[in-house]
């Protein structure tokens, strides 16, 4: 057993996915059911359906109408947009009462919220099918960090100031120091919650697209998001293509640097809402970049 799958072996039980997700999943799997039916799920959870809702009202959809019963925001939706706002609450409850003492967790899901934005724009522009998948791509990058903060606390932030000071990519520091990265953990990790394997893909070979293989420009897609997250707070002046992009990443996209500036500033302007929507209320935390 690997170190990543030994730390995950621990990890999961203690870090597993609600029922309300497991139950949403099986009807959304099943192609004879109906939107009536999947409402009826969503419906046992309050919050949940509060948080469906107020996406089906949200500027990120535009509906002229408003949106009033959950049965029809899940056919304004579509199933796929109802699996990842379940699978994205879900997943923040899990680990909404892990104490990481070194990590500013309100802010980490915010980045990962501003990184499933970007990852949802530059698919669209990419005319990906199914692009609206890639923004749970996006969200889930970064996961395998909060396990390795919460159970590896000192090497992880040893690692993080190493390749700050150093001006390395933390995916070599962590395979230097540690013997894995957070990009292999956090593949396993969404391996063991038999998620896609598009998703599992574009997670565990987004800061090496290249060896991506079939899942190259899902991957490519979230490592752009990913590195331009890495500049969330600078949205005048920064010089986008000095960042360590994968040639292979923007081979595959056909993005400029024009482009990347348009995408950051439209998701910048949906990131407050989406994380209301998105997060628990202690997690959305203070507008990031204002």
């Amino acid at each position: 057993m690997s170190g990543y799958e030994a730390l995950l072996a621990d990890s999961v039980k203690l870090i597993s996915l609600p029922d309300i997700y497991l139950r949403t999943r099986v009807v959304l799997n099943d192609p004879d059911s109906s939107a009536g039916e999947l409402g009826e799920v969503l419906m046992v959870d309050p919050g949940l359906t509060a948080r469906v809702l107020r996406l089906a009202n949200s500027s990120f959809y535009g509906f002229r109408a408003k949106v009033e019963t959950i049965t029809r925001a899940v056919t304004l939706l579509g199933r796929q947009q109802i699996h990842d706002v379940v699978l994205a609450t879900s997943v923040a409850r899990a680990f909404s009462g892990v104490d990481i003492e070194t990590m500013d967790v309100s802010r980490f899901w915010r980045e990962s919220v501003y990184t499933a934005l970007v990852s949802r724009i530059v698919a669209k522009l990419c005319n990906v099918l199914d692009s609206e998948r890639l923004f749970v791509h996006g969200l889930m990058r970064d996961l395998g960090h909060l396990i390795m903060y919460q159970k590896i606390p000192d090497l992880a932030r040893q690692a993080l100031e190493v390749a700050q000071a150093e001006a390395r990519l933390i995916t070599h520091v962590e395979q230097e120091l540690i013997g894995y990265d957070y990009t292999q953990v956090g593949g396993e990790l969404l391996r063991i919650w038999d998620m896609p394997p598009a998703m599992q893909g574009s997670v565990r070979w987004h800061m090496e697209p290249a060896a991506a293989d079939e899942h190259l420009l899902d991957a490519s897609i979230v490592h752009i998001a990913a590195l331009l997250t890495t500049e969330i707070d600078s949205l005048q002046d920064v010089d986008l293509l000095t960042l360590p992009f994968s040639p292979d990443a923007l081979g595959v996209t056909h993005v400029s640097e024009d482009t990347l500036l348009k995408v950051r500033m439209e998701a910048h302007s949906y990131l407050d809402e989406a994380c209301q929507y998105l997060l628990p209320g202690n997690m959305s935390g203070a507008s990031v970049g204002a």
